[in-house]
């Protein structure tokens, strides 16, 4: 059975509540700290704040992360600091037992020219990939580390939605079907959405309420793919709602045989009581 766990709260705290779980991948794109305007994150604050934030969030990522997983965080740079992004993950990496592995490049093909005569649009982030031992291996061949897809607004109000190529192409570089990924800033549930491509199991938090249905539209909570999956949704700490999509049951009966060994309807019935 594949889970898919949205946790609505500060993720510092949600996440501090989970013990024995095991991620194969963290695959994220924190707040970039330029004032984009979030439902309830004030996303402008003095950078130390901005850093502690982050390692305190990214330090209970790391601890649950399997030896041989990896951390994938996406995050771009601003006009007033070019070296913004790579200057706040030094500090992570300083501060935490992670160690930078690889830089990808994620391409944006189109991006809309800025109306100023001394500066050009910006059309690439950064994808910063940190392992916590040595242990891990890319599984799946990729030609190089510069990804080209474009970004997505959607329809949503949130104003920092990543594309699922993203996770999707972070996942499939060190996950096997079945393993669990995390994604500690949740959005609109994007990460979930790659879980689900993949066949993993997925857990996200998200710190503003407001966006739930996005969440729920945008992994088609309750929607099952090919069955036997179970969509959970926690807040306050407490789980306040579940749906499990059972497996589809496939019944045969011999060509000839009359309508009354036919499955009966109330099968059907049946399948409800699993939720």
């Amino acid at each position: 059975m594949r889970t898919y766990e949205v946790f609505i709260g500060d993720s510092r705290v949600e996440l501090a509540k989970l013990t024995g779980r095991k991620y194969k991948a963290v695959i994220t794109s924190p707040p970039y700290n330029i004032g984009k305007g979030y439902a309830t994150y004030q996303d402008k604050r003095i950078e130390i704040s901005y850093q502690i934030m982050l390692r305190d969030v990214f330090r209970e990522c790391v601890r649950m992360l399997t030896p041989d997983g990896l951390l994938f965080i996406n995050i771009a740079d601003e006009a007033a600091n070019w070296f913004r992004s790579h200057d706040a993950m030094k500090v992570l990496e300083s501060q935490l037992p992670i160690k930078l592995v690889h830089r990808i490049v994620w391409k944006k093909p189109y991006v809309q020219a800025l109306a100023v005569e001394k500066q050009l649009g910006f059309a690439h982030e950064f994808i910063f990939v940190f392992a916590k031992t040595d242990n891990y291996r890319f599984k799946y061949y990729e030609s190089n580390d510069v990804w080209e897809f474009y970004a997505r607004k959607g329809d949503t109000d949130h104003p920092a939605v990543y594309p699922p190529e993203l996770p999707i192409r972070c996942a499939k570089l060190v996950c096997n079907e079945g393993d669990w990924i995390l994604d500690p800033f949740g959005g609109t549930g994007t990460t979930i959405v790659a879980a689900r491509e993949l066949g993993l199991n997925a857990t996200i938090c998200e710190l503003s309420k407001e966006y739930i249905p996005d969440i729920k539209k945008n992994i088609r909570w309750g929607q099952s793919l090919d069955g036997d999956e179970l969509f959970q949704l926690y807040y306050d700490g407490l789980l306040q709602e579940q749906q499990y999509c059972a497996p589809p049951i496939s019944v045969s009966w011999s060509e000839g045989t009359d309508e009354e060994n036919k499955p009966e309807e109330p099968l059907k019935e049946g399948l409800a009581k699993w939720f």
